[in-house]
């Protein structure tokens, strides 16, 4: 007589270790923590990269993918895929890895706005002739500093908003990096040089749309920054404040550093100039 052996039950999914306090399923948000699954219990999406730890975003394997090409897909995703930030919130974010991501895209932004204004002529719109002639180094250099402490401060700025106390510090950690990612779209700032390069003759319309064209980048970028507030944290409080509070400290600090960089060290400069004797 054959007797049939009993069927032995699958416990692989009792073998995987639980997920921690604060991983959200990327497809779907659903709470994941203690889940010993290898897919989502809500919408049965895999999540398997979340145990064997694989960075979402490309930038994090530059060293085995390339730099230049994995810094381009990176900045394509982090525009495209809607859903790349909750993934990569999942593991593990190389923080050294976002900074040298943000600082390069920072020197393309420079590099762009500086090529801009010498293309651009600022001397052919503004009357230096005369007294003011004298100044024109100085106005130079000044906006010069002006713009490169600028964009600096407005690609680390947001980071601040991503850190609230009662998230845990590992994920407070990886929201302060991913904020870092959502600077990729200044990487569109070289298409200001396009602009002129197109419309060359009428310097009106240069300078509009260079200015249309600088706006849409800086909204881009702060719907980049509330999407990811969203995703990560899940409050309306914490992505409204994002919202607020974000634009209003760009402006702030854009007002700061023009009267202290540039009103400042100009007016001292008329100043001594014409001080009698």
């Amino acid at each position: 007589m054959v007797v049939d052996k009993p069927e032995t039950p699958n416990n692989d999914a009792d073998a995987l270790s639980p997920l921690t306090v604060g991983t959200f399923c990327p497809n779907c948000g659903y709470d994941l923590r203690g889940s010993r699954s290898p897919v989502c219990t809500e919408c049965g999406g895999d999540i398997n990269f979340i145990r064997t730890m694989t960075p979402a975003i490309r930038w994090e394997q530059r060293r085995q993918r390339g730099w230049i090409r994995s810094y381009w897909w990176t900045v394509a995703a982090t525009l495209l895929d809607r859903k790349l930030m909750a993934r990569q919130m999942c593991v593990p974010v190389s923080y050294p890895a976002a900074q040298w991501f943000r600082w390069i895209t920072l020197l393309q932004a420079i590099a762009a706005v500086a090529l801009s204004a010498y293309l651009f002529d600022v001397r052919k719109v503004i009357d230096w002739e005369g007294q003011f002639g004298d100044y024109l180094p100085i106005v130079a250099v000044s906006l010069g500093v002006a713009a490169v402490l600028v964009l600096a401060a407005w690609t680390g700025l947001p980071s601040y908003f991503f850190h609230p106390r009662w998230c845990p510090v590992e994920v407070q950690n990886r929201a302060i990096a991913l904020s870092y990612y959502t600077a990729g779209v200044l990487a569109l700032s070289p298409w200001l040089i396009l602009v002129y390069l197109l419309m060359t003759e009428d310097r009106g319309a240069v300078g509009a749309v260079t200015a249309l064209t600088a706006a849409a980048i800086m909204l881009i970028w702060w719907l980049q920054l509330v999407l990811l507030a969203r995703r990560l944290f899940r409050r309306r409080g914490r992505t409204l404040l994002v919202a607020l509070c974000v634009p209003l400290l760009w402006c702030l600090t854009a007002a700061l550093v023009t009267v202290g960089v540039v009103g400042i060290p100009l007016y001292v400069t008329i100043i001594i100039r014409h001080w009698p004797g």
